[in-house]
Parts: structure tokens; C-alpha cells; sequence
């Protein structure tokens, strides 16, 4: 297994439990201050980058022990790290996420505060020291109740109850072996669905469809906010590419990082994943307009707001799908196998791009006359 201690830095809570966790500190005695100090990673330039997922060991039973630093969202990163590894074939069994911010005290906070405020580094580190060391019983319970864990997990040889539900794409079928192609935007509801369904075909290339065509997308306007960093499968493209939409909020550059990192930690080629970063085309009405309908419950007001930002850059949305397409050419090896059609939940086989172009326009969803709605 990969036992992943992570926090908002990733370094002094989650280092320690790291390191009580792999026998290098005390179990069952609080040491010297000195001993958190000496860590690798606790102070100094060797401290992992955000989004960085840094290799502390393996312990004493194989499991491989890191640390994380994901800023905020810890619910966010975990559903994140875990959707996209499935689509992969990483079993969410094998991947044991500890958050380490339920341990951290004001000590910890104040620090770390007073440490990004210019001149206050060295006062900084002797706040999140003290920091630390309070905390240290809590950091050790913490590693006792994730050996505990694991030691239910391997007798039960399935995912752990307190673990995230699988998201919508995960309980499909993915196939591991096929190139995967995910838009990403904030909470995964409008930009990247739409730019999504450009590139496949469900909406058109060439012209505006109407705000009908663009409110009938699945999950447009309609994820939740406990289910943002869940990645929700769109379709196949021409090539045979899976396509996912996913939401990352404002973590985007920390969780690409992490993405690609534990990929990579699980043996994942990086070849296979292409990330569209599709938030640039949020205009001020879809910002405005997704904050009133999924943060506000004001679906009345927000959506309509929503679609008139999509529409009115929607000849930006055609550019983007295009460089999309293009850099999935350059950047995405072909599948090993012939495409084989995903199973939504409840659904019957998702049609690929030029299916899903057909289908939607036999359903009256595409303008053929090309006029803004």
C-alpha cells in the first residue's frame, strides 16, 4: 500500500507522522524538539513542493510511506487522487490518505502565518517547533489508528468504510490501458463540460449551439459540492481517447502535481494522461452564475447567467477543444486494444464522439440552424 500523510504544507505535521509511522521517532514518548528538527524536510531547502508527493520510506510491513503538501482541500485532494488513479487501474484499497491537519494546534497555525510573512522565518520556526511537539501524542495516535486501518484493510482485502465514496467515472468501466484526455475547470459543472463536448462532437465545432444544447449536457450546472474532484466520464473520442471532465477549485497547479506524481509512484506512464486546463474560459457570467446555482441554490438566477457567459465565448471554447485535439495527437499514444464502450451507472454504453454528435442531434439538442439561442 502507499500511505499518504498529508496537510497544507506537508511538512512539519505530516513529516513527523511520517517519521513515528516509519520507527525513526517514538511511538510512545515525546521526544526532544531537537529530534523534529533533524527530520529531512521539517525545516530547510530539502521541504517537498506543494503538490509534491515526497518518498519518506517503507516500513517495517512493505507499505510505502509520503508526504503531501496540498494547501487546502483535503477532501478535495483525496477524491481527486483517488478518481484519477482508478481510472488507471489503481485499486483505492492500495492508496491510505491521512490527513494531518486534524492533529495541527494554534502553535502550528501561527507559525506557519508568521513564516510567510517577510522577516518572520526564523520566529516562524520556532513556532510551528513548539507547534509540532504539542501535537506530537495526537501525530502518534494518528499513526497508531492508520496501522489499524491497514491491518482491517488487508484482513478485509476491500476499500476501508471511512474512505470516499467512488465517484460516478470510477464505478464505470475504464479501461487502464487507453489515453485519457481530462478538462478540468473549478467545481467540473461548465467550462470543462462544455469544452468537453466540443472536442468530442456532442456539441457543434463550427458555430454556437443553442442554450438548450448547452443546459441538457450531463453534469452541466449540476455537480455538487461534495462531489467536485471527482472525475465524471464524458465519452470517447475519434481515437478512441477516454474523456473526463474534473474539478479542482483553486488547487489546480498543486493537484496536477500530485496527479502526475502518484502516477507516476504507481508505475503509470505519463504519456497516457493529458490535463486541459479549461478555467481561462470562464467568463464573469459563468463565474458569477456557478457561485448563484451551486454555492447559493439559486438555480433560477445563476443558470441562465452561467449559459450566457458559456455562449459568449464560445468561439474561444472551438479554439480550445481544436489545441486540445491537437496536442492529444502529439502528446497520447493510440490504445493497445480497440475502443470498447464505458458503462455509466445506470446507463446503458457511452457513445464515442461521432456517435455522441449523432445522438444528440437525432434528439434535438444541436442547433442545425445555427442561431444563438
Amino acid at each position: 500500500m502507499k500511505v499518504i500523510y498529508h496537510g497544507p504544507d506537508g511538512t512539519h505535521a505530516s513529516t513527523v507522522a511520517a517519521a513515528i509511522h516509519l520507527g525513526r521517532l517514538p511511538e510512545d514518548r515525546v521526544p526532544d524538539p531537537s529530534a523534529l528538527t533533524a527530520l529531512e524536510g521539517f525545516h530547510g531547502p530539502r521541504r517537498p513542493e506543494p503538490g509534491r508527493l515526497a518518498f519518506q520510506g517503507v516500513d517495517p510491513d512493505g507499505h510505502q510511506v509520503y508526504v503531501l503538501g496540498r494547501e487546502e482541500g483535503g477532501d478535495l485532494a483525496e477524491r481527486a487522487l483517488t478518481g484519477v488513479g482508478e481510472l488507471f487501474g489503481i485499486d483505492r484499497a492500495e492508496l491510505v490518505f491521512v490527513n494531518t491537519e486534524v492533529a495541527a494546534n494554534g502553535w502550528l497555525r501561527l507559525g506557519g502565518v508568521v513564516s510567510r510573512l517577510g522577516g518572520g522565518v526564523g520566529l516562524g520556526r520556532l513556532l510551528v517547533t513548539r507547534g509540532a511537539w504539542r501535537a506530537y501524542p495526537e501525530l502518534a495516535r494518528l499513526v497508531r489508528q492508520t496501522r489499524e486501518r491497514i491491518r482491517v484493510r488487508e484482513a478485509r482485502a476491500a476499500p476501508a468504510g471511512d474512505e470516499p465514496e467512488a465517484g460516478p467515472a470510477a464505478r464505470g468501466v475504464p479501461d487502464p490501458r487507453r489515453p485519457k484526455v481530462i478538462f478540468h475547470c473549478y467545481g467540473s459543472a461548465h467550462t470543462s463540460v462544455v469544452a468537453a463536448s466540443v472536442y468530442l462532437g456532442i456539441l457543434p465545432r463550427d458555430r454556437p449551439p443553442r442554450l438548450e444544447a448547452i443546459a441538457a449536457l450531463p453534469y452541466f450546472d449540476r455537480v455538487d459540492q461534495g462531489d467536485i474532484g471527482r472525475p465524471f466520464f464524458m465519452g470517447l473520442d475519434d481515437e478512441g481517447r477516454e474523456v473526463y471532465v474534473l474539478g479542482l477549485e483553486g488547487l489546480k497547479v498543486v493537484l496536477r502535481r500530485a496527479i502526475h506524481d502518484l502516477l507516476e509512484a504507481c508505475g503509470v506512464p505519463r504519456p497516457r494522461l493529458l490535463m486541459a486546463d479549461s478555467l481561462h474560459l470562464a467568463e464573469w457570467r459563468t463565474r458569477v452564475g456557478g457561485f448563484l446555482s451551486r454555492r447559493a441554490g439559486l438555480v433560477r438566477a445563476g443558470r441562465p447567467l452561467a449559459l450566457a457567459g458559456v455562449l459568449s465565448r464560445y468561439p474561444d471554447f472551438i479554439r480550445f477543444a481544436a489545441e486540445t485535439r491537437e496536442r492529444a495527437r502529439r502528446e497520447l499514444s493510440a490504445p493497445e486494444d480497440p475502443p470498447q464502450p464505458l458503462r455509466a451507472p445506470g446507463e446503458g454504453s457511452r457513445p464515442g464522439a461521432g456517435e455522441a454528435a449523432a445522438l444528440t442531434a437525432r434528439n434535438g439538442l444541436l442547433d442545425n440552424g445555427g442561431a444563438r439561442g
